[in-house]
Parts: C-alpha cells; structure tokens; sequence
C-alpha cells in the first residue's frame, strides 16, 4: 500500500533536549500479517461483514531530515520499522461452483492506521519515537474457495487498490458456523 508517511513529523529527546524531524515515504509500504473477518449472508450469493488487519511492515526506506535545534548537533535518525492496524466493512458477492469449491468478489472500505518506530542516536544517547498516521483505504478483491470440510475451508485471495498502486494477496482459513457457510 501507498505508505502514510509523507511529511510526517515526529520528535525524539537526547540529551534533555527535543529534536524535531520531518520523514518523507519512499513510496509503498509492504505489510505481513494476519486478517479475521466477520460476514452475514444478504441473499443470491451477497455477503457483508468487516475486515480487522493487524501487520507488521517492512520499513520504506524513508528521507529523513532533523529540522534544526537547541544543539549544533543534531541526532542520527534512522526508520526502524512499522505495526500497521486496518479496519473496513465488505461488501461482495459469491457462487458456487459445486458443495467445495466457491469463486466471489468484493469491495472492503475503511481505514488504515501506520505506526513508524524510529531510531535515534547522539554521541552514546540511544533512544526511539514512534509517529502514527492514518489514511482512507478501498479495495477491490477477488477470492477462490475450497471447503475441506463442511465448516472448514480455505481461501486464496488478491486485489487491488482502487485508491492507489497497492495490492493484496494472501491464504486464509475460514470457520463456518453453518455447513458450507449456508443459512
């Protein structure tokens, strides 16, 4: 996804002192985690539900600049890592194609909510600094699922922004309280 750091800025304390520093993304983020989502059934194969995303992302490689302090020197910043928390509502359609086997798609809107840790350095200070941001999220998804039992199954997933150049991709597994999910 597009990283939500652009012109972020954050603070870190060496010394007593606070340093201010602006961080600039280097474009898209890329996230690893784990997904539950919570559907109804509409009626002729529509669903709704949500979505809660918890990953941890890989850092972007950020342009970091200390804007000028109380000290002639400033602190050595450096982009640690990032948690990333995503929430958005679903909406989509599916079909069987037998009692195992089910193709859908759908569209899921929300939020998306990215905590970039940071380092910082002075002399033999160590210390860190996290910056929240958040931004809109909406995509559109297609899936393929095969039922190993009658509520177990397992989902392969992927889709595309339609805000931005970011993708999904995944495998998840599903638990139906009902058999093959059917009321």
């Amino acid at each position: 996804f597009s990283d939500l750091l652009s012109a972020s800025v954050g603070s870190v304390t060496q010394r007593g002192e606070r340093f201010t520093f602006k961080a600039d993304g280097a474009g898209n983020d890329q996230a690893t985690g784990a997904q539950m989502k919570i559907t109804g059934e509409l009626g002729a194969g529509f669903y709704i539900g949500g979505d809660i995303e918890l990953a941890s992302v890989d850092p972007s490689m950020a342009s970091i600049k200390v804007l000028p302090g109380p000290e002639a020197q400033s602190p050595m910043i450096t982009q640690a890592g990032a948690f990333m928390v995503a929430g958005d509502a679903v909406l989509g359609q599916s079909r069987r194609i037998d009692d195992s086997v089910e193709l859908g798609i759908e569209l899921a809107s929300g939020m998306r909510g990215v905590g970039y840790s940071f380092d910082s350095q002075l002399g033999v200070n160590a210390g860190s600094t996290r910056v929240w941001t958040s931004g809109v999220m909406a995509e559109a998804r297609a899936h393929a699922a095969v039922w190993l039992t009658p509520h177990v199954d397992i989902d392969l997933f992927g889709g595309h922004s339609l805000l931005d150049d970011g993708h999904v991709v995944g495998v998840s597994l599903g638990i139906a309280g009902t058999p093959y999910g059917r009321d």
